[in-house]
């Protein structure tokens, strides 16, 4: 699946020609979750309500990843927790020697670019790739040290939550069952947090 759709992105990296500047939007309101379990997702913890996870998956293969089942039974509207893998991008940057160009050490610092993107269609198509195409909405909110960009697309297969915090390298990536109401509570109740 993960990789069906990465190749969806370097088909859309290919046409792209405008990278879409984020609308800020506030950070949701936290509110009481009496009926949350605390889950620590490497230095992103969360309460999560009991409703989205009916049961947490951790897959022993592939990256790092931590996945939440609402319906217990069924994979069909999971909610995917994992840390973007770098590795792809950054040898395009270096190949195109846009990291020395724009100052790109990591994935959080590329995405900290579409502040006010450059109009460089290198730059685009690398956008594109993490699914910031010109098709896409994309949303910026921020709380405390953590910045999170909401990518949607008309195939909801394709939305994506991509949170990063300031001083740390790692991008972390929230794919799956994506609604209005999903994002919201997982950023409501979302802090960064080193493992215990």
């Amino acid at each position: 699946m993960r990789s069906l759709i990465g190749l969806v992105f370097l088909l859309a990296a290919g046409c792209a020609t405008a990278t879409p500047e984020p609308k800020p939007i506030p950070w949701p309101v936290e509110s009481p979750c009496a009926r949350c379990v605390l889950v620590q997702y490497d230095h992103i913890e969360m309460r999560i309500p009991v409703a989205l996870a009916g049961r947490i998956l951790i897959p022993d293969i592939g990256a790092p990843a931590l996945i939440l089942l609402p319906n217990p039974d069924s994979a069909d509207n999971g909610i995917y927790f994992l840390q973007e893998d770098p590795a792809p991008v950054l040898a395009v940057l270096k190949r195109e020697s846009l990291d020395r160009r724009y100052a790109i050490h990591d994935l959080p610092s590329l995405l900290r670019l579409l502040a006010s993107p450059p109009s460089d269609k290198r730059l685009a198509r690398v956008f594109a790739m993490l699914g910031f195409d010109d098709a896409a909405i994309v949303t910026v909110a921020r709380h405390g040290k953590l910045t999170a960009w909401r990518i949607v697309h008309s195939d909801p297969l394709m939305n994506v939550l991509y949170i990063a915090a300031d001083d740390h390298s790692k991008l972390y990536k929230i794919a799956g069952n994506l609604s209005d109401a999903t994002w919201h509570s997982l950023l409501a109740h979302m802090t960064f947090s080193p493992p215990p």
